[in-house]
């Protein structure tokens, strides 16, 4: 019987893929590759061009993320833990929204918040029960391959200019959309933002080890700043020595 439209919880155990085994690293190298190759014709784009590329990323994310909400429903497999509530189901609606209005702080938070949650679940993915012939296999892998492209892209071309003086202001927006969150969560019983418990195979399970629950939540902020550095300092410490440079006689 086939599994493409079954949802996760309903997958007979051993038929998924293992973290950062060959499938899972064909995914990371082709979506990497596939942004890659995009960087230096997005910036040859005209701005119009670039805009409607934005706008069909976002859209094709959300398209993604509806059709199987649509599957769900149809099949009377859907659950709470689908709503998109998560980091990565809010990047949804935030680069869509920068797509029409390209607010600064909007476009800080897709770089500096919603592309490292991208690209974490993207290394530690919670779908790896799932087989390769399913549908939110491919959606998931695909819906988050789209929304590290959008940022990057935008990066790359100069539209979104990240400032290492917006972080204090994102933070405080994670931190306040963590309330709501747990609220919902203890609600619904349901874990979006891993406030509850940690993602499987993923460093706050380490924390978890170290801290217990709900002591691994350290984690998140020590995680994020180790990201902020590579997004922030590397970039930064790069302009650093070429304006050095420059400026040598």
């Amino acid at each position: 019987m086939t599994t493409f439209f079954t949802a996760q919880e309903h997958i007979p155990p051993g038929l998924g893929f293992p973290l950062f085994g060959g499938e899972h690293l064909f995914w990371l190298a082709g979506i990497a590759a596939a942004i890659g190759c995009l960087c230096p014709v997005c910036r040859r784009m005209s701005p119009r061009a670039r805009g409607r590329l934005y706008l069909g990323l976002a859209l094709g994310a959300l398209s993604l993320d509806g059709l199987w909400d649509l599957v769900l429903l149809a099949t009377g497999q859907f659950a709470w833990n689908y709503l998109p509530l998560d980091l990565c189901g809010l990047a949804m609606f935030a680069e869509l929204l920068w797509a029409l209005r390209r607010g600064r702080l909007l476009g800080e938070l897709c770089y500096g918040l919603f592309l490292p949650g991208a690209v974490m679940a993207l290394i530690f993915p919670n779908w790896t029960p799932l087989p390769a012939w399913n549908l939110l296999y491919l959606r998931s892998f695909l819906l988050h391959g789209l929304l590290v492209a959008q940022p990057v892209l935008a990066v790359a071309a100069g539209d979104l200019r990240p400032n290492a003086r917006n972080l204090p202001k994102c933070l405080g927006i994670a931190l306040a959309l963590c309330v709501p969150i747990y609220a919902v969560d203890k609600a619904l019983d349901q874990n979006f933002f891993f406030l509850n418990t940690p993602s499987p195979g993923s460093p706050l399970e380490l924390f978890a080890a170290w801290l217990g629950e709900p002591g691994y939540l350290v984690g998140l902020p020590v995680m994020l700043a180790l990201v902020w550095l590579l997004l922030y300092g590397v970039p930064g410490l790069v302009r650093h020595l070429y304006r050095k440079k420059d400026l040598s006689p």
